[in-house]
């Protein structure tokens, strides 16, 4: 007899889990709930009868037992197939057909788009549940059987769709998709889907709706409930299509505690009360992406103010703040109300909504975030206090981030990027255009000037690396997306722009109004901003020879940016040679991924010379030898004038110790944009081995005259990275000495008195006497550990608003315990968020390790709020004391850090960076690469790793091949100065 036939195993799916069933479909177990022990009994003695079992003779029982055996092995790798299959599901819902995968691609299906949102939320401010409601029509653009909606962390109720069944849901968490399949395909035209749904608000990931809170004056926590969607968390808070390119109109309403009131995107329409709740319904909005969507629930107060419209409408502006900063909001209210008009008359467009809200919230991850009528800022960034005279970087602060978030509503809002890989034409264009709103704002400032330090050259910074990234470059997933919110984005964006408008003229902002006017309320892409700037500038045939989109496309779609070689045949003429210009020299087999465009440039060169102050303007295409005659023989050639193009220059040497004596002779003959552009030009391409080290130490003794604010940071910033190099080696003590013979006639002139002086002579003298205590300036440190000894035992009240950083950093840098314990109850008990965030950068200046120690768990605790835990992280890392014991800390709490952080913020890649940024040795680039090696899944800060693995090999390159240089140019400075 056949003894594998006698029973017959059936396995079926049904509920997640697998039935069995006899040979005669009497079912053993539902998969859900065993049978009763009496039935499962009876049918077990149905079978044995079946069986025989007790007429078996020797060879049925033998074969008997083979087959309890077979069944026994097929049991077992069912079950494990089973718990595999289980898992999935657990994962991705109910198992799909293979050839079922509309919803793995991360990407929502473009057959349905939404037309109008409903959403009515309720948070309930005590248990911090939210019950919500949604009612969305659609617009079916091909027929389908399946609806995909992005949502994340929350539970769906019910799901409907008018006129049609539901055959089943599932979550596919891979991708946030929420996944309906109806019973029959959806027909070409509109629909209406209706959800109920719940879930609840968090306070440690400051994305999606969460809650923040305040301490009231007598002691008591005041909560309230904020968002921030972009990029990927508005699926936390409703479900939704969340795709930047998905625009809809939305109707908003909030059901709240009574005590509390609501503000989103649009005015409020109605309110109703029923007791202890409120209803607001607000006016349903322009057409936007879920990303900008926005709503605050809490006990806020407002200052308003208004401005009239281009359009001949009054537009609200407003600013809240919890009640106890009120009197901090009046600066960013005028500041606002003066740029919203500046960028209508500048883009020659209305601002579209009725009112425009700025909301100081106690808790947020990012410095602002442009959602549209309702901006939502950290405290730091929108509130001055005018009873402390706040200081001019703090003013600057705000008034440049309220100008970069109102530019938004133009450049992000009405015209947003067509997907994540175009999100520098929000960012770029907003951080370039930040500068022309504050300039109108505070024309007295200076902003343009600070653009080349401030923009420029952090943008050449981090794209010399060979792991950097196009400007527009894909993305896919929300850790991607994430990562694109970086210096590429915001700085060579706004650098490139810069650049274009000083090569096209006032064919620009031409090009630039109809460019919004053609795109208003939709999307965009990279190439057309082009095509509306190409019409603009092909305005005669010598334009037209020149086409914007191939120019452009040159500097946006590929990685990096050109150094131009020149030399100088003759004195009046020029050789000119591109090349792709690396801060880290690569091997010769080190991989470079490929371009389109070889690595060539189409680059608006400019140059002044000796004889001409008048620049010269030229297109560069050619990648070989490009000769320029000039029109008589000159000393000096200039390029890349007033830094407005994103290029570094390299000369023959005779011609940079040309400009090495110019400085030291007359150096105000050159503006103040070129001298710091030399500077940095000199410090960088030396670093990359490709000019000797001593030229650019050279320019630098010009600095004992120099008064100008932008040159000195542009130098600074080499001091410091140069500090870092050299802070472990035997030769720092005369590196300091150096610095303090360049700081001291400066320091000495400008003094501590900033009665009278401009912004950027504030912002100089503050600057120079944070390196004065740096690099051991005796006068220096003397006189701020004494202003922080008076203001601690009370004689002086206060320390001057510009003052305070030197003070503070000062007195704790050169103080103790009971220094320490001081400024950290200033921290606690201060109301000022600006005071909070000097406090918290002075803190990490101690030289007590111990202290360090316990100022990184405090960061950990809720002492520190969580949106500051990485900012003192990263200023514990820059003190030379706590370098290691903030990669340890790094390392042992590396799990709570990526859950909190790893996803949500771009703070997270720039906190990787920072701590590693002084890594000089083989033995530190080792423990680095193997810890990563260990966490390969960074979250948002996986291209962050690569650049700081990439620039930690560049400061091992530069200490092995420019120490020797540096330790001899120094040991001759210091026996000429003897």
């Amino acid at each position: 007899r056949d003894c594998g036939s006698v029973i017959v195993m059936k396995m079926s799916k049904r509920h997640g889990s697998y039935e069995v069933e006899s040979s005669d479909n009497e079912q053993i177990d539902d998969g859900d709930n065993l049978l009763p022990m009496g039935k499962r009994q009876g049918l077990w003695d149905k079978t044995c009868r079946r069986l025989r079992i007790n007429r078996l003779d020797r060879r049925e029982k033998l074969c008997f037992v083979i087959g309890l055996i077979v069944i026994a092995v097929v049991a077992v790798i069912f079950i494990i197939i089973g718990v595999v299959v289980g898992e999935d599901e657990n994962k991705h819902g109910n198992a799909q057909p293979a050839t079922s995968s509309v919803w793995k691609d991360v990407r929502l299906p473009a057959s349905v788009v939404p037309v109008h949102y409903n959403i009515t939320l309720q948070p309930d401010m005590t248990t911090f549940r939210v019950n919500g409601t949604s009612e969305i029509e659609v617009n079916i653009i091909d027929s389908t059987d399946y609806i995909i909606l992005h949502v994340k962390n929350i539970t769906i109720s019910t799901f409907t769709v008018e006129g049609y069944s539901v055959k089943k849901t599932f979550n596919y968490e891979d991708n946030d998709f929420f996944v309906v399949q109806l019973t029959k395909p959806l027909a070409v035209g509109s629909a209406v889907i209706r959800l109920t749904y719940n879930y609840t608000l968090t306070a440690t990931e400051l994305v999606g709706f969460y809650n923040s809170s305040y301490i009231l004056p007598n002691g008591d926590k005041e909560v309230l409930a904020t968002t921030q969607f972009e990029p990927t968390d508005a699926r936390r808070a409703f479900p939704c299509f969340d795709e930047p390119a998905m625009k809809a109109n939305f109707t908003i309403r909030i059901i709240h505690s009574s005590q509390y009131h609501a503000v989103s995107n649009m005015p409020v329409e109605s309110m109703e009360v029923d007791g202890e709740w409120t209803c607001t319904k607000f006016r349903t909005s322009v057409r936007m992406s879920s990303y900008l969507v926005a709503f605050v629930v809490s006990k806020f107060v407002s200052r308003n103010s208004s401005f009239v419209s281009r359009s001949g409408e009054r537009v609200t502006v407003r600013v809240w703040s919890r009640p106890g900063a009120y009197n901090q909001t009046e600066f960013a209210l005028q500041v606002a109300v003066s740029v919203l008009s500046f960028y209508e008359e500048f883009f020659d467009i209305a601002y579209p909504l009725p009112k425009q809200d700025l909301c100081a919230i106690p808790d947020f991850a990012i410095g602002a975030m442009e959602n549209w009528g309702l901006i939502t800022y950290r405290e730091s960034a929108l509130l001055v206090d005018p009873l402390i005279a706040s200081s001019a970087s703090q003013k600057q602060r705000v008034a440049t981030i309220v100008a970069h978030e109102l530019a938004h509503q133009w450049f992000g809002n009405l015209v947003t990027m067509a997907w994540w890989d175009g999100l520098w034409l929000n960012e770029g264009f907003a951080s370039y255009v930040e500068y022309l709103g504050s300039n109108h704002s505070q024309p007295d400032w200076n902003m343009m000037d600070q653009f080349v330090v401030r923009d420029l050259q952090n943008a050449l910074t981090l794209d010399s690396l060979n792991s950097s990234h196009p400007i527009v470059t894909g993305a896919t997933d929300p850790d991607e997306i994430n990562a694109l919110f970086d210096t590429i984005s915001y700085d060579k964006g706004s650098t490139v722009l810069r650049m274009l408008r000083n090569f096209m003229g006032p064919a620009f902002l031409e090009g630039i109004k109809a460019y919004l006017k053609q795109h208003k309320f939709h999307n965009a892409n990279t190439s057309e901003l082009w095509s509306a700037l190409d019409a603009a500038y092909c305005t005669d045939e010598r334009s037209c020879s020149h086409n914007i989109n191939d120019i452009m496309d040159t500097w946006t779609k590929q990685t990096g940016f050109p150094v131009l070689t020149i030399s100088r045949p003759s004195t009046n003429q020029l050789t000119i040679k591109q090349e792709r210009f690396f801060s880290v020299p690569h091997k010769d087999n080190a991989f470079i991924p490929p371009s389109d465009f070889d690595y060539q440039w189409q680059i608006p060169f400019t140059y002044i010379t000796s004889l001409s102050a008048t620049p010269v303007k030229q297109l560069i295409t050619d990648k070989t030898d490009r000769s320029i005659q000039l029109d008589s023989p000159v000393r000096w050639v200039k390029a890349n004038v007033g830094q407005a193009g994103l290029y570094r220059i390299n000369y023959d040497i005779s011609d940079w110790a040309q400009f090495v004596a110019l400085l030291h002779g007359d150096h105000t003959f050159l503006p103040a944009a070129d001298r710091a552009g030399l500077i940095d030009d000199a410090f960088s391409i030396a670093s990359a081995g490709k000019l000797s080290i001593k030229i650019a130490l050279n320019m630098t003794r010009y600095l004992a005259n120099e008064r100008d604010y932008v040159p000195w940071i542009s130098a600074l910033h080499w001091i410091y990275k140069l500090s870092n190099l050299l802070s472990l080696t035997p030769e720092y003590g005369i590196y300091e000495k150096h610095v303090r013979d360049l700081l001291d006639p400066i320091i000495s002139e400008m003094g501590w008195s900033a009665v009278g002086s401009s912004h950027l002579d504030t912002f100089l003298r503050s600057s120079v006497l944070s390196a004065g205590w740096r690099f051991g300036h005796a006068d220096t440190i003397n006189q701020a550990v004494g202003m922080f000894h008076n203001w601690m035992n009370g004689s002086v009240r206060s320390i001057h608003p510009d003052l305070k950083s030197v003070v503070y950093s000062a007195g704790i840098a050169f103080g103790g315990v009971q220094q320490w314990d001081f400024l950290w109850n200033v921290y606690q008990t201060t109301d000022d968020t600006a005071e909070k965030d000097l406090c918290l950068k002075a803190l990490a200046n101690t030289k007590i390790p111990w202290l360090l120690t316990r100022y990184l768990h405090y960061s950990f605790s809720n002492a520190v709020r969580s949106q500051d835990t990485l900012y003192v992280i990263r200023s514990v890392s820059s003190n030379i004391y706590g370098r290691s014991l903030t990669w340890n800390f790094i390392r042992n709490n590396w799990v709570t850090l990526k859950e909190r952080y790893g996803s949500g913020t771009f703070s997270f890649g720039r906190m990787i960076r920072t701590v590693s940024s002084a890594f000089s040795t083989p033995l530190e680039l080792q423990e680095f690469e193997e810890f990563f090696a260990q966490h390969s899944d960074a979250g948002s800060g996986t291209r962050s790793y690569l650049q700081a693995e990439e620039a930690i090999k560049g400061n091992i390159y530069w200490l092995e091949h420019n120490l020797p240089s540096v330790t001899e140019w120094l040991k001759k400075q210091a026996n000429s100065n003897m």
